[in-house]
């Protein structure tokens, strides 16, 4: 063999070169994140596309049973009629022996003025609907991550969790709850309220859950690095922004249809033999 085959065939390789990540350039990744929400916003065929998905999703991971439910908090003073349906779904998870305890996470909210709404979850979980005390816990939280990172502080870890909320809040919920859960080996399933539903992707309130799940969710992408404390709240607050934007788009259309009634929707659970037990109300 040629000595300069040999020289070349001999000569160490600088590992370090090979393993640096490419860098990360913060404008692009939010200019892509951007485009992203934007092709959300205009193209239903990308609407109906996700959502085909997570429909699909979520009955191929249906489970029969799980540790626990964690419940998403609402506002009772502002959205009585959902909030009660969420209580009364974990309620009626936890009757049928689907789980074994409820957390119910959410103190205050951004957008109101709620003290504590686990409290007034478990005043009616308890008085109202027959929840054993000991098997309803409360957790803190005034938006959907806080939720979940405080409700994992009373979940042990390798425990399997129901997600409970809207079909469309549970769009992005499911998400930020995998993401947060997964820290301590807790694996979570959407059980939404009244079941699983195909949405409609010309819904408002649809279109909007889609966009905030696609402008808060970083962790799907890869940076390559760590990134710093004021990158990610750089981050955080330009996705925010993006989301802001098509919040006061969508805005007139959010309230053009009123939720339905607490009473209406629970006697359509009972016609369509979706519950074995009417009310679980105690005496």
């Amino acid at each position: 063999m040629p000595a300069e085959q040999e020289t070349q065939k001999t000569q160490p390789v600088d590992v370090n070169l090979l393993l640096e990540p490419a860098p990360f350039d913060i404008d692009r990744f939010l200019q892509k994140k951007s485009e992203r929400l934007e092709q959300i916003y205009t193209r239903v065929d990308t609407r109906e596309r996700i959502l085909q998905y997570l429909y699909k999703q979520a009955i191929l991971t249906q489970k029969e049973k799980a540790d626990g439910a964690l419940v998403f908090g609402t506002s009772l003073g502002r959205f009585p009629d959902k909030f009660r349906k969420r209580v009364y779904w974990a309620a009626m998870l936890w009757h049928k022996g689907k789980v074994d305890y409820v957390v119910f996470a959410g103190k205050g909210d951004h957008e109101t003025d709620d003290y504590n709404q686990a409290l007034d979850a478990r005043n009616i979980a308890v008085t109202e609907l027959g929840v054993s005390p000991e098997a309803f816990l409360m957790a803190g939280g005034d938006n959907t991550q806080e939720n979940a990172k405080e409700a994992i502080r009373l979940i042990p870890p390798g425990h399997e969790v129901f997600a409970v909320s809207e079909n469309r809040h549970l769009i992005r919920g499911v998400t930020v709850a995998r993401a947060v859960c997964a820290t301590k080996g807790i694996a979570v399933y959407p059980n939404p309220v009244g079941g699983v539903q195909m949405l409609d992707a010309n819904d408002p309130k649809v279109v909007l859950e889609l966009i905030k799940a696609e402008g808060y969710n970083h962790t799907k992408y890869r940076f390559n690095r760590l990134l710093t404390t004021e990158e990610l709240e750089y981050i955080g607050e330009e996705s925010r922004e993006m989301i802001r934007f098509y919040e006061f788009e969508l805005g007139p259309f959010l309230t053009s249809e009123p939720e339905q009634p607490f009473q209406e929707w629970l006697e359509g659970l009972e016609a369509d033999n979706k519950i074995q037990e009417s009310r679980y109300v105690s005496n």
